[in-house]
């Protein structure tokens, strides 16, 4: 007896909340848009761009540190917007977050050339980050792809506040550690690197 009013009953509750969530209105969420896009780098006829996403109302007086966003796709696809989500998410929590156009390997351009472009990206958000408000300390988080050059990125020499270079293979000197940003870590990232104008630490 009791099996069979299971039976009878289960497919109707079915039914019926399969109704109610087809009636029921979805809220659309907005997509993430950055304030504002400036070009960090004009390279071989390429020109790479910085998605910007700023904290909201920030205080006049108030200062941040910054953090660069790199997209996964094996070095060879991939775009600045496939971290717009991640990028919102630090805006949000007080960060300047900027997702970060890079080169994709094709025909002579390989991971190597988008090192140097991380590198570049590095070193032209501390030259101007001042016009956002931060104080000068950069982050870096990286999916799949992404992770393998902030990582490559962080285990090269800065000097002088310089940008590092890709094409430089042996450095006698190593990066001081200085920092861990392991709270950062939001999930999907693959790896996440912290840098002050002398330093850099994955």
């Amino acid at each position: 007896m009791t099996r069979a009013r299971s039976r009878t009953w289960l497919p109707a509750t079915i039914g019926l909340l399969s109704t109610i969530l087809r009636s029921a209105p979805l809220v659309a969420q907005p997509e993430p848009t950055p304030s504002t896009t400036r070009l960090y780098r004009a390279v071989d006829g390429d020109s790479l761009y910085a998605h910007i996403f700023l904290p909201p109302s920030p205080g006049k007086s108030d200062s941040t540190n910054a953090i660069l966003l790199f997209h996964g796709g094996g070095w060879v696809a991939g775009t600045p917007e496939w971290t717009y989500p991640a990028a919102q998410r630090f805006a949000d929590s007080g960060l300047v977050a900027v997702a970060i156009e890079y080169r994709l390997s094709e025909g002579n351009v390989t991971p190597v050339d988008a090192l140097d472009d991380v590198c570049a990206a590095v070193a032209w958000m501390r030259a101007h980050g001042a016009e956002f408000g931060t104080t000068g300390r950069v982050a870096g988080y990286g999916v799949s792809a992404g992770g393998h050059l902030i990582a490559a990125t962080s285990v090269l020499a800065h000097r002088r506040h310089r940008s590092c270079t890709a094409r430089r293979t042996r450095s006698r000197r190593w990066p001081k550690c200085c920092a861990t940003a392991k709270r950062w870590l939001p999930r999907g990232a693959r790896a996440i690197c912290m840098f002050t104008p002398a330093s850099a630490t994955c």
